[in-house]
């Protein structure tokens, strides 16, 4: 029996991380879960507690506040994924945030990745979009000025301090890349990987946080960066570029992430992805309630098989 664990980040929408929980709930599944150390943790504790009967579920003791595009969001990432390597081998670890879904019932979702076993799902984005200098800059240079807050003044202040700081690094030629025998490789932070590859990018903990700390948004070039220079960059499920859909499995719609909605639902279903982000329940909570719905019949339907 293959046994996979998730790794969730969840930051809002109690509802919706009620649904995931739910709907990921099954004996062969673990759930480890990071709270962002802003909110109170105790509803998605009493969503857990009232949802949950069949997994094993861990919350993590050591909270992050995460800040979109700072190093706390991998550090949030390695506290789960130390977790999750110090319990028994999975056959597959998958990370997810608060606001995915899956698209498939356990059953499937188990019967999908045992069909691909020891496939590694890591997204790398197309060669010319990662050579982008605008990409590239987030590597090359130091980011010292992340905001912790997400307002409109805040954001207009970074930016502005940042195009500063970039120049005077421009100017005294910085590259915190030179010491490196290959830059960073971006693509999606979300993954499904064995747990091989796991035990790696925890070994590599110190490294990471030596290599991508003040870096812009790194979670989108850690994984990334320890499978190319790994014997893994052999086993993905997908050459660069191709979209995550068939990289990791996962239907998103960028380039920012889109809300789906309940005139979706009947494409996601049906893309032969595993999990989609994202949803909000403000939004759309008729296109979560139908996905779920559209789950747990196949589950059922796959029980009924097994017993006739």
């Amino acid at each position: 029996m293959s046994r996979h664990a998730y790794l969730i980040l969840a930051h809002s929408d109690v509802p919706l991380f009620t649904t995931l929980v739910a709907l990921l709930d099954d004996s062969r599944n673990d759930i480890f879960i990071h709270i962002d150390r802003s909110v109170d943790s105790r509803p998605f504790e009493d969503a857990v507690h009232h949802t949950v009967t069949a997994s094993e579920v861990r919350f993590t003791s050591h909270r992050h506040r995460v800040v979109w595009g700072g190093f706390s969001m991998v550090e949030a990432e390695l506290a789960l994924l130390e977790m999750a390597v110090e319990e028994q081998p999975y056959d597959y670890i998958h990370l997810l945030s608060g606001v995915d879904l899956p698209l498939m019932c356990p059953d499937d979702i188990h019967s999908y990745f045992d069909q691909r076993q020891g496939t590694e799902f890591v997204d790398f984005w197309d060669i010319n979009e990662q050579l982008r200098p605008e990409i590239q800059a987030r590597y090359q240079y130091f980011d010292w000025f992340q905001p912790r807050a997400r307002n409109h003044f805040a954001r207009l202040a970074y930016h502005a301090v940042r195009a500063f700081s970039l120049g005077i690094q421009r100017a005294f030629r910085i590259d915190r890349e030179a010491g490196y025998t290959h830059h960073p490789s971006v693509g999606s932070q979300m993954f499904s990987i064995t747990s091989d590859l796991a035990r790696l990018v925890v070994s590599c903990g110190p490294d990471i946080r030596a290599r991508f700390h003040h870096t812009l948004v790194p979670d989108e070039a850690v994984i990334q960066t320890v499978v190319q220079e790994s014997p893994f960059a052999n086993r993905l499920s997908a050459p660069p570029g191709s979209g995550p859909n068939k990289t990791i499995a996962r239907a998103i719609k960028m380039p920012k992430p889109h809300i789906w909605h309940l005139a979706d639902v009947d494409y996601l279903v049906t893309s032969g992805a595993v999990f989609a982000r994202k949803f909000a329940s403000s939004v759309d909570s008729e296109a979560i309630r139908s996905v779920a719905a559209a789950v747990r019949r196949a589950q059922s339907g796959n029980t009924d098989a097994h017993e006739d």
